[in-house]
């Protein structure tokens, strides 16, 4: 697992179909989508096209629709049609393709089998927030994320906007505000639906992964807003500048976190339990139960414990105090003698303020006190 293999593409920035993958050439590949029919399907960002892509070898490419390198807004059938700049794009499980038109603040719908473009929602040139019945009376201001939900509705990520929108995949197309610029978000880029229904975005500008609830609330699921890779819990850790994101359906996000050489791919987990600081020795957590297990052996003081628990929906914290006993346990193994060390468990003589026990582990040589000396 985890090998990583090139199918498309020679590493020439510019726009060149082939039959064989490797030869042909993309122009700032950026958003991809799959069909179970065996097709990768990339928006070519400065290609302005959407490309497609045979899963099998030798991985030929086409270009379903657009013209390379012209960009503008125009329906039509492949290569007739014009693109200006996409960038995300989703399958929804049927034929269509619906793809976001960054620079022509449009949303496209894409005929996988005949190349088709139709424009369903927004205006060429009209960048602004206008929510309508009829799609191609809303406007749009800088469309970049599309997602679909499986039951007739797509969710864009307005970028410019700072705001989510709704859209019905059945004619009109009616357009909707889900999410408002006062819910806080900045600069919005990749979303994604989880298992359970949640939307999850990639607050690029807030440095943070937001969920938000089928109703609209929106909750803060990871990082602190602090631009910086660091692992924690929820809002604990911190991200760089989340773009892309996509869920699994065993419970977990993929996030990718933009920071130029350095970029990294961020796992969430949705669900499940987390523990700070770390448990002593002999003590083990379970993430899956939030339990606590194990007898300790070694003394701590009273240590404060923050468990949290979380889900899609957001996280709970509850604090424990845990401690070990101070017990220094007669092990005999050197001799009998009271005042030598290493006889004891703890490796070192009994102190008035230590728990003394003898008998409870088994012993080689029985205790003996000098009463002269204390030893």
């Amino acid at each position: 697992s985890g090998t990583t293999t090139l199918i498309a593409s020679n590493g020439t920035a510019r726009e060149s179909d082939n039959t064989t993958g490797t030869s042909a050439m993309f122009h700032n590949p950026w958003g991809i989508a799959f069909d179970p029919a065996g097709y990768i399907y990339v928006s070519d960002y400065l290609g302005s096209t959407i490309r497609k892509i045979s899963t099998s070898a030798p991985y030929a490419v086409t270009t379903l629709a657009g013209y390379p390198g012209v960009p503008g807004e125009v329906d039509g059938i492949g290569n007739s049609s014009r693109f200006n700049h996409p960038t995300g794009i989703v399958y929804d499980g049927s034929n269509y393709l619906y793809v976001c038109d960054n620079a022509g603040s449009t949303i496209r719908r894409v005929n996988v089998t005949t190349g088709a473009v139709v424009t369903i929602a927004g205006a060429s040139g009209s960048a602004s927030e206008v929510d309508n019945s009829t799609g191609i009376s809303a406007r749009f201001n800088g469309p970049i994320g599309i997602t679909y939900d499986g039951t007739g509705n797509l969710y864009v990520t307005d970028n410019a906007a700072n705001t989510i929108r709704k859209i019905s995949t059945t004619s009109p197309y009616a357009v909707s505000t889900f999410v408002a610029s006062t819910a806080g978000l900045s600069a919005p880029q990749g979303l994604t639906i989880d298992a359970s229904g949640y939307v999850e975005v990639a607050d690029a500008g807030n440095n943070k992964v937001r969920t938000i609830t089928p109703t609209g609330v929106v909750l803060t699921l990871a990082g602190d807003g602090v631009q910086n890779d660091y692992d924690a819990v929820g809002p604990l850790s911190e991200l760089y500048t989340p773009t892309a994101i996509v869920a699994d359906y065993s419970g977990y996000l993929y996030v990718g976190d933009d920071r130029n050489s350095s970029s990294t791919i961020r796992q969430i987990a949705l669900l499940g339990y987390a523990i700070v600081p770390i448990l002593h020795t002999n003590l083990t957590f379970n993430t899956s139960t939030g339990a606590i297990a194990g007898t300790p052996n070694v003394y701590f003081a009273a240590t404060q414990y923050t468990v949290t628990a979380f889900n899609s929906s957001g996280s709970s914290s509850s604090v424990v105090t845990l401690s070990c006993g101070n017990s220094n346990d007669w092990l005999g193994t050197t001799s009998s003698v009271w005042g030598l060390a290493s006889n004891w468990s703890r490796g070192t003589v009994p102190v008035a303020t230590d728990d003394v026990q003898i008998g409870v582990v088994t012993f080689t040589n029985q205790p003996t006190i000098d009463a002269t000396t204390g030893n």
